[in-house]
């Protein structure tokens, strides 16, 4: 949720629907026995079904033609209120090294933060900088409340300009204006997608980049060797790594920081580049 995240295809919350960005009819109260008992129902009336159902409540998202139940990202953003924790540990490692980009540039910049969530990384750093009024940050967040939250943080700031999208950050429509960047967070993003779409996102990331930008990504824990296919996934479409951190909390999550030494790209609209699996 780069800081905490939401998203896509995308989408990070249970309630939405990332296409039709409809909000499920839901009196809020559910609990997981109701939950567990509707994904059975969809799977139980089949494939149709389950296309038309997610169609108007999302916390259901489907892979491989089994149904899959979304985690609650409000809750999950609670994480941060642990300074023990992984999200916390992920959140102090991605503004040093946010504000170790800054520092390197002179001049406007531009930032861009893909799945948001409450900004907090971005606008944290900013709060705290005295010359936050030269760095304008985009913030994508698919989820109505945790992207509210942004803009009240960032309405909070005495400088900076801060844009925050309700847009699903999936799909490369989102970030029409907002690029080339000098900097991208892609934050909370891998973690939370398919493998295929990791790598699709990572090939079309050049198009969100100007020439020598710096990408920012996390890797949670419990993937297995997917960090150093990450790395070498970047690598081969015109990356240089900058540094790599494995986190020090028992799960594994790693942060890695890329600069962009490619040419630059145009965007191509109408994109899917990702949808979010849990």
């Amino acid at each position: 949720m780069r800081a905490g995240r939401t998203c896509r295809g995308g989408y990070r919350s249970p309630g939405i629907d990332a296409r039709a960005g409809t909000k499920r009819q839901s009196d809020g109260d559910e609990d997981a026995s109701e939950t567990a008992d509707n994904a059975a129902t969809l799977m139980h009336h089949g494939h149709k079904h389950a296309a038309r159902h997610r169609e108007h409540s999302d916390p259901y998202r489907e892979q491989n033609g089994v149904v899959r139940v979304l985690r609650d990202y409000e809750k999950w953003h609670e994480e941060y209120d642990d300074p023990e924790s992984e999200l916390s540990e992920r959140l102090r490692v991605v503004q040093g090294y946010l504000n170790e980009s800054l520092d390197r540039r002179e001049g406007p910049v531009r930032v861009l933060s893909c799945c948001s969530g409450d900004g907090r990384d971005v606008i944290g750093v900013l709060s705290r900088r005295v010359d936050a009024d030269r760095v304008s940050p985009t913030l994508l967040e698919l989820h109505p409340s945790i992207a509210q939250r942004a803009r009240a943080a960032a309405d909070r700031l005495e400088a900076g300009r801060v844009e925050v999208r309700t847009t699903d950050a999936g799909t490369t429509d989102a970030y029409i204006g907002a690029v080339p960047a000098d900097v991208v967070l892609l934050v909370g993003v891998f973690g939370n997608i398919s493998a295929p779409d990791q790598a699709r996102t990572i090939a079309a990331t050049p198009q969100l980049c100007r020439p020598a930008a710096t990408v920012i990504w996390s890797l949670g824990g419990g993937h297995g060797g997917r960090s150093e296919q990450l790395r070498r996934l970047f690598t081969e479409v015109g990356f240089a790594e900058l540094h790599y951190r494995s986190l020090s909390t028992a799960s594994g999550g790693t942060v890695g920081v890329m600069r962009y030494d490619g040419p630059a790209r145009t965007l191509t609209a109408g994109q899917r580049l990702f949808t979010f699996v849990r």
